[in-house]
């Protein structure tokens, strides 16, 4: 984490991970295919990672704003 310069923020290699786990699910793998991915022995422990909530994200700072592009709240999740 120091080298890439991530050494002082507030999160962890299992935070990148869950977002990682999160992306992908999202996009349509299942949780099989994660666990296999995950190197994890139980679904269980998959799906620790998951997160099943939705972070709102800020209009002021969404990436179809900065291109200017037509948004919809879940187009930057």
């Amino acid at each position: 984490m120091e080298r890439a310069g991530l050494a002082k923020k507030d999160y962890t290699i299992k935070d990148i991970r869950a977002k990682a786990m999160t992306d992908a699910s999202k996009a349509g793998y299942d949780l099989d295919e994660l666990q296999v991915a995950g190197a994890h022995a139980e679904g269980s422990t998959t799906q620790g990672y998951i997160k099943q909530r939705e972070v709102p994200v800020s209009l002021s700072d969404c990436c179809c704003r900065r291109l200017d592009i037509g948004c919809h709240p879940r187009t930057c999740l």
